[in-house]
Order: structure tokens, then sequence, then C-alpha cells
């Protein structure tokens, strides 16, 4: 993901699939080093530090329902701050 710097950046889950799923929780297993991330609802946010320019990285696990069915899986994204 690549954001401009000093501005915040915001990307919604979407999972592909034509059957609803329902976040249930989540926490940050590696936080952002030179920015905020997380996750509000099903949209994933990072805002980097003011002034920052570079690279960033940042990993969540996220619980969920879908079908009945509970698990969880992890999201981890590549920020580069321009």
């Amino acid at each position: 993901m690549s954001v401009p710097r000093d501005q915040v950046c915001e990307r919604p889950f979407d999972s592909g699939r034509a059957d609803p799923i329902e976040f249930l929780g989540n926490r940050v297993l590696s936080k952002a080093r030179h920015g905020i991330a997380g996750l509000n609802g099903t949209v994933f946010a990072y805002a980097p530090a003011k002034g920052y320019v570079g690279s960033d990285e940042f990993a969540i696990e996220v619980a969920y329902r879908q079908n009945g069915q509970t698990g969880k899986f992890i999201v981890h994204w590549n920020v580069t701050v321009q």
C-alpha cells in the first residue's frame, strides 16, 4: 500500500466472496514503527508519523464469523510513505 506523507490511508476489507463476513475482534500483532495502524469495523487504516517518508509495516490478527463458522486470519501490510 502507498500513502502520501502526512495522509491517512484506509482500505476496506473485501473477502471477494458473496457470503458476508462478520468481524468479531482484532489485535495488533506487530505495530507500525513509523505511524499508527489499526482496524475499525472492517476498515484497515494507517497514519504515518508527521513528516515521515519511507517504508513501514504492521500485522493485525482478525477474529471472524462466516456461515456459522468462526476463525482467525492475519493481515500483514507493507506500506510505502511517499
